[in-house]
C-alpha cells in the first residue's frame, strides 16, 4: 500500500498538472491582495491603538469617521463609491465599539489576521482546483491506457483505488493549507501585523458581534474548507469512473458546484433547506463570518456529521465503481 501511495504522489502531486494548479491559485491571490488594492484604491487603514488611553484613541477614531460620513452626506451628488465609504465607516465604528465594550484593544482595520480568516471565502478556488486534479488522477489512467496495466498486476483493485483516494486527500489538505499560508504571506505585505489573540467579528447568523480565539477559529476554518473540497474531489472521481475515464465529465461536479445555490433556492420553496444534504457541506457558514448559513434547524455538529457520512458514502461508491470497471 505504501508503495502504491508513493507511486501516486510521484505521478500526480509532483506532476506539471499540480504545478499549474498551484501557479493558478498563486496568481489569483497575488491579484486579489497586491494588484486590485492599487487599481481600485482600497481603504488601507492600518491605524493601531496602544497604551493606557487606547479607549480614548478609539473614541477619537470613531468621531473622525462620523465626521467623514457627515461631510460625504452634505454633498449634493453622492456616488456609489461615497455610499460604500459611508457603509464601511459605519461598520468600522461598530467594530471599534464592540472591541471597546469587551475591553480588548482592537487591531487595525486592515490587519493580517482578519484577512487570514477571510481566506475561507476563497474555498471555491481550491474546490475548483481539486475537482480538476481529482478527475485527472483517474481519467489520465484511462487516456494513457495504464489502467490495463494496473488491472493485470497481482494487486487488489481496492488497494489501488484506495491509494488514489489517500493521494487526493493529501493533495486537498495541501491545497487548503497553501491557500491560508499564501494569504498570510501576501496579506502581511499590505496589512498591519500586530497580533490579537481574541478577535471580534460580525456574525451574520446571530446578527451581532462575537468574540473568538483566532487559533481556534482558524483551525475550524481549515478543517471546514478541507472537508468541503474533499467532498467535491471524491464526487469528481465518482463521476469520472462512472463515465469510464472521460475527462469531459469533470465538468459535471464543476457545474454542480456553481448551480447548487440556485437549485437549493428553488427546492427551498418546497422542502426545508435542512433536508438538502449539500447545504451541510460548507461547514464554515455556521460561523457567519462572510455570510449566514441557510439552515434553520441544524447545528455545526449536525452538518459535520452529515459531511463525514457523505465522504464515507462517496469512498464506498468509488471503490465499488473501480472494482466493477471493465477494460475492453
Amino acid at each position: 500500500m505504501l508503495d502504491l501511495i508513493r507511486n501516486e504522489l510521484t505521478k500526480f502531486v509532483f506532476s506539471r498538472y499540480n504545478m499549474v494548479i498551484l501557479l493558478f491559485v498563486t496568481i489569483i491571490l497575488i491579484t486579489l491582495f497586491l494588484i486590485f488594492p492599487f487599481i481600485f484604491k482600497y481603504d488601507n487603514d492600518q491605524q493601531t491603538y496602544h497604551g493606557k488611553d487606547w479607549k480614548q484613541q478609539v473614541e477619537k477614531k470613531q468621531d473622525s469617521l462620523i465626521k467623514k460620513n457627515q461631510e460625504i452626506k452634505k454633498g449634493s451628488d453622492i456616488t456609489p463609491r461615497d455610499s460604500a465609504d459611508i457603509s464601511m465607516n459605519e461598520f468600522e465604528i461598530k467594530r471599534l465599539e464592540s472591541y471597546k465594550e469587551r475591553n480588548i484593544i482592537p487591531p487595525a482595520k486592515n490587519n493580517t489576521f482578519d484577512n487570514i480568516l477571510t481566506a475561507t471565502g476563497l474555498n471555491n478556488l481550491i474546490t475548483i482546483s481539486v475537482i480538476v486534479f481529482s478527475g485527472l488522477i483517474i481519467s489520465k489512467e484511462f487516456s494513457d491506457f495504464t489502467i490495463k496495466t494496473i488491472f493485470l498486476q497481482p494487486i487488489k483493485k481496492s488497494k489501488v483505488i484506495f491509494s488514489k483516494i489517500i493521494t487526493v486527500t493529501f493533495t486537498v489538505f495541501f491545497y487548503v493549507v497553501v491557500l491560508y499560508f499564501l494569504t498570510a504571506i501576501l496579506s502581511s505585505l499590505i496589512a498591519n501585523n500586530n497580533f490579537v489573540s481574541n478577535i471580534v467579528y460580525f456574525d451574520y447568523n446571530k446578527e451581532g458581534y462575537q468574540i473568538v480565539n483566532f487559533y481556534s477559529l482558524l483551525f475550524k476554518f481549515i478543517i471546514g474548507d478541507f472537508l468541503y473540497a474533499l467532498i467535491f474531489s471524491l464526487l469528481s472521481i465518482s463521476v469520472v469512473l462512472l463515465f469510464k475515464g472521460n475527462s469531459l465529465s469533470i465538468g459535471i461536479p464543476m457545474v454542480f458546484l456553481f448551480t447548487w445555490p440556485s437549485i437549493s433556492g428553488f427546492l427551498g420553496g418546497h422542502i426545508p433547506l435542512d433536508y438538502l444534504i449539500p447545504n451541510h457541506w460548507d461547514l464554515n457558514k455556521h460561523f457567519g463570518l462572510l455570510e449566514p448559513v441557510n439552515l434553520s434547524n441544524s447545528s455545526y455538529l449536525t452538518s459535520l456529521f452529515i459531511s463525514l457520512i457523505t465522504i464515507f458514502v462517496l469512498i464506498f461508491i468509488i471503490i465499488n465503481l473501480f472494482k466493477h470497471t471493465k477494460i475492453n
